[in-house]
């Protein structure tokens, strides 16, 4: 799975806490979180947008419904992650926001405008 993550190489949406210089980033413990997972992602995509940072998971055929919760749940069991909300399922992809936004700027509406957390995905999907 190729790992983009814009968020260390762009605007540094999710900037590394004080103090862990040495530790991976939260993108690269997101890759790693996703390493078993099935069906196998072809790309992480970690990226800024409107003051969230944004998380596109884009796999190589068309994918089930539960594919969105079961990566939501991947992604929130990794250290660090914070609230993952689910934002649309496509075809062939899968678009998350992390919350807190850890940049400078003011979000432009709250995570919950952009998506539902994964435990209301899994209580509303049973």
């Amino acid at each position: 799975m190729e790992l983009i993550d814009d968020w260390t190489f762009d605007k540094q949406a999710v900037p590394q806490p004080p103090g862990d210089n040495g530790s991976p980033t939260l993108a690269s413990r997101f890759h790693e979180g996703l390493t078993d997972f099935t069906p196998q992602p072809l790309t992480l995509h970690c990226y800024e947008d409107v003051g969230h940072p944004w998380v596109q998971i884009v796999f190589e055929h068309l994918i089930a419904p539960d594919v969105a919760l079961r990566l939501g749940e991947a992604l929130t069991a990794v250290p660090g992650a914070g609230t993952i909300y689910v934002n649309s399922l496509r075809p062939k992809a899968v678009y998350l926001l992390v919350e807190p936004a850890r940049d400078t700027r003011r979000p432009e509406l709250a995570a919950s405008r952009y998506g539902v957390t994964v435990a209301e995905l899994r209580r509303t999907w049973g």
